[in-house]
């Protein structure tokens, strides 16, 4: 890899630490890493949790059958239910136990898989690999006491292989023939499960040890139930063991572990000194090759230090590291166990999801869209677009400007209430503004205006707990077109409530406006930048017109839905009619621009209430991004046009009830060429 790479220390992380220890096992729930295990004074048998976009760490309390204290086992997460095999107990006592651990409830439950054709079971062990690849869960290898007396123990390196098929009920367990010749027996390596490009699927091996450090590679093609070992190129990494090797997108990146302190080319010699390593090195699945990293220092204490037996996991393009073995160094008895989470982007991150209106008035527009995990900065585009209205309305018109905000990526907690809803946003104005600079984006350049306010929007739990907001300061990165200004974060102390997962921008708009204006999002990470998102269009709306209705009502009938709401809040003249508009599939779609949905009217009159027939909801679309939902908008217009509209979320869910309450957000009227007023 070309691009520069750069190891960074989570600081200052909120919430209850977990001790330092090694031997523990971390999985990853989606932006989540939940570790278990392990331990240095004693072993550890609770649940920590890192979320990794607010930096806090939180242990959930669990219940039902929690497994013993134990290290160095298996762990998997399907979904959000978690499977623990094995480990060790204390001094000779392994496992061979199987646990279940269902977030949703963060309950755990003893499991009893049937055993294979012939009754077996996997023997009790440790180190061993345990892969999920599919619907499978694949067991290799591990370290066995040969004698049942545990007092007189007698290690034996295991190289078996077990499937264990966590679709059936109850689960059940396979000692599949394999061909050719596998891996020899070790213990302490690491499995990833890999889908090629071809939808080929492998179960990979990785090092371990047997009495000295191995650094084969070795390949399972899960349905031949074929052993290979591919011809790799590039410069290898020491063999080791204890080591971590986590699968980001077609790359696998290995950490830290024991390594030979004096490599030997000799491979039957039984090594005698070896030590902890902090190298990074990746295997390119694709090209079966070691590429060479760039990874970026100014002094040691910018890398982590050597470690073994820590925990390691990839979420996005990211890849974290936390705690494990520190050498051979001791306190008492006790081994010195690193503290620290470090984190190092490896790619670029996603492109953001499209740009969404929140709230258009005469001097302001907000916008939100759905966050991208592991980015460090967004970078928002908005573009006049010189369009004459559809309408006799007179709508004011926008300028351009180029704005950058920052957003730290957080996880959608919110419950959706009933059957209709939608994300509710709050935005807080800071005390600085950015700075606008001038740069080509779209089709023209963008002239240069004055400073807007930046806000940021975060998600909340159900219990609406409160959570930082974060100052932007400039950080110059380069375009080709130019440099844009970007944002680094530091924290303030002031709160806010917010929802969603999204990004959330106020652009104040200058002394002139035009109809349309065009926008996007871009994002930037540690490695790359300028993903962009798709573009969307929206419109400001003219002073003086009134609100969006409220308080809005959907109840099904057997023709159709029945739709009822509350006239606009506050003075604002008589309200002449009211327009509902219904979001359709794509082969309804009338000129709208890229990325946009497109609506079309299926209502309009002086009432507040309407009926929308079967035969119009049969061409509506069916978002499915959180909930499965029909998405309407409903707008109120007087003598000087229409307002802004109202969106709802109308959950298709058999089992709700009938009559619901709309949450709903503010959107912009949009204008589509179907012949009649749209959205």
């Amino acid at each position: 890899m070309d691009k520069a790479l750069k190891w960074k220390l989570v600081e200052d992380p909120t919430g209850p630490h977990p001790r330092p220890r090694h031997g523990h096992r971390a999985v990853i729930i989606k932006d989540l890493m939940v570790v278990f295990g392990g331990g240095n004074e004693g072993m550890c048998d609770h649940i920590f949790v890192f979320n990794t976009a607010t930096n806090q760490w939180f242990v959930p309390i669990t219940k039902g059958d929690v497994p013993p204290r134990c290290a160095a086992f298996g762990f998997v997460a399907d979904g959000t239910r978690l499977l623990v095999f094995g480990g060790v107990e204390e001094y000779g006592k392994y496992s061979n136990e199987l646990y279940e651990l269902q977030v949703t409830k963060w309950e755990w439950k003893r499991l009893k898989p049937k055993g294979t054709k012939i009754g077996h079971l996997p023997c009790p062990r440790l180190g061993h690999s345990f892969t999920l690849v599919n619907s499978k869960v694949y067991l290799f290898g591990g370290l066995t006491n040969y004698r049942t007396d545990r007092k007189k123990f007698l290690p034996r390196h295991l190289n078996d292989l077990y499937i264990l098929d966590i679709r059936s009920n109850p689960m059940q367990w396979d000692f599949p023939q394999t061909n050719w010749t596998g891996p020899t027996p070790r213990e302490s390596h690491t499995g990833i499960g890999y889908v090629n490009k071809k939808q080929d699927s492998f179960l990979i091996i990785y090092g371990g040890m047997n009495g000295r450090r191995l650094g084969d590679l070795w390949f399972l093609q899960t349905e031949t139930m074929t052993w290979m070992q591919p011809q790799v190129f590039g410069l290898a990494p020491l063999p080791r063991s204890l080591h971590t090797s986590t699968l980001i997108g077609h790359r696998m990146f290995v950490f830290g572990g024991w390594v030979p302190a004096v490599p030997s080319k000799d491979e039957n010699a039984i090594e005698t000194t070896w030590k902890c390593t902090r190298t990074l090195a990746c295997l390119n699945l694709e090209t079966m090759s070691w590429d060479e990293l760039n990874i970026q220092k100014e002094s040691e204490l910018d890398l982590p230090c050597p470690r073994a037996g820590h925990c390691a996991v990839g979420i996005s393009t990211r890849l974290y590291i936390w705690s494990g073995r520190d050498g051979y160094k001791k306190i008492g008895k006790n081994q010195v166990c690193c503290k620290d989470l470090w984190y190092i982007d490896v790619d670029k991150p996603p492109a953001p999801g499209r740009v969404s209106l929140v709230k258009a008035g005469t001097h302001n527009l907000e916008v939100n869209w759905t966050g991208a995990i592991s980015v460090h900065t967004y970078i928002l585009q908005i573009q006049k677009c010189e369009i004459h209205p559809l309408t006799e309305s007179k709508i004011p018109a926008t300028s351009t400007a180029l704005v950058s905000s920052f957003l730290t990526p957080k996880t959608t907690a919110a419950s959706v209430q009933n059957s209709i809803t939608t994300n509710d946003m709050t935005s807080v104005n800071l005390t600085k503004g950015c700075n606008i600079v001038q740069a080509k984006t779209l089709a023209n350049v963008l002239p240069q205006t004055r400073k807007h306010s930046i806000v940021k929007i975060s998600p909340i739990s159900p219990a609406n707990k409160s959570l930082q907001t974060i100052k932007a300061i400039p950080h110059q990165i380069n375009t080709g077109s130019g440099k844009l200004m970007a944002f680094k974060p530091f924290k303030t102390t002031r709160k806010i409530a917010t929802i969603g997962n999204q990004g959330t921008s106020r652009i104040a708009q200058p002394d002139k406006y035009t109809a349309n204006s065009f926008s996007r999002v871009m994002v930037t990470s540690g490695t790359a930048n300028l993903l962009k998102s798709t573009v969307s269009e929206y419109k400001t709306c003219l002073s003086g017109v009134p609100g969006a209705p409220s308080t809005i009502k959907i109840s099904k009938l057997v023709d159709g839905a029945n739709l009822s709401w509350e006239p606009p809040s506050g003075n604002q003249g008589e309200i002449l009619e009211y327009s509902v508009y219904l979001a359709v599939r794509a082969k309804y779609k009338v000129n709208t621009s890229p990325g946009q949905l497109a609506f079309i009217r299926v209502y309009c009159g002086p009432d507040n209430k309407c009926i929308i027939s079967n035969s119009s909801l049969s061409a509506a679309y069916i978002d499915k991004t959180t909930k499965t939902a029909i998405i309407l908008r409903i707008a109120a217009k007087n003598e000087k046009g229409y307002g802004h509209a109202k969106e709802v979320r109308w959950l298709q869910d058999p089992s709700s009830k009938s009559k619901r309450l709309a949450e709903s957000q503010p959107v912009a009227i949009k204008k589509v060429k179907n012949g009649k007023e749209g959205m």
